[in-house]
């Protein structure tokens, strides 16, 4: 609880015993609290690779117990979790895909502009090479 608060990375050591917490209280009731008590603090871990890792761990170490329906819940959170990281990486490749677009239309203004190949390279960040394609696109085009 002490690492939650300070925000100290868990080691796997620390995920494996919230994993396996809810096996060491007596009755299915009082597993199914403590479970639902890790679940709640799983939530909590900044990582979401652990944050997956640890909701997974304890559905499977749990299965004997836990009750289906929050299981399923559990389920559906790891799924949009990591449909959400999915979302996220594909809008960062179409804001990257679409930056590099400006800096490419960009490079071929100068080029059309005249400006030498070493002054469009400081501006726009792309190589020699990428430059001296654009102007044999340009020439074939």
């Amino acid at each position: 609880m002490l690492k939650f608060r300070s925000g100290i990375p868990l080691a796997d050591d620390d995920l494996m015993r919230l994993v396996i917490l809810p096996l060491t209280v007596p009755g299915t009731e009082g597993k199914q609290s403590m479970l639902e008590r890790i679940v709640d603090l799983a939530e909590q871990i900044p990582g979401e690779g652990q944050r997956i890792f640890t909701l997974s761990g304890v559905i499977v170490a749990s299965d004997k117990f836990i009750n289906r329906d929050y299981m399923d819940q559990i389920r559906r959170h790891i799924n949009m979790t990591q449909l959400g990281q999915l979302y996220e990486r594909e809008k960062i490749e179409y804001g990257n895909q679409k930056a590099r677009e400006k800096v490419i239309e960009m490079a071929k203004s100068l080029m059309d502009e005249g400006d030498d190949l070493i002054k469009i390279m400081k501006v726009t960040g792309l190589t020699e090479a990428e430059l001296l394609r654009l102007q044999d696109e340009n020439v074939t085009v």
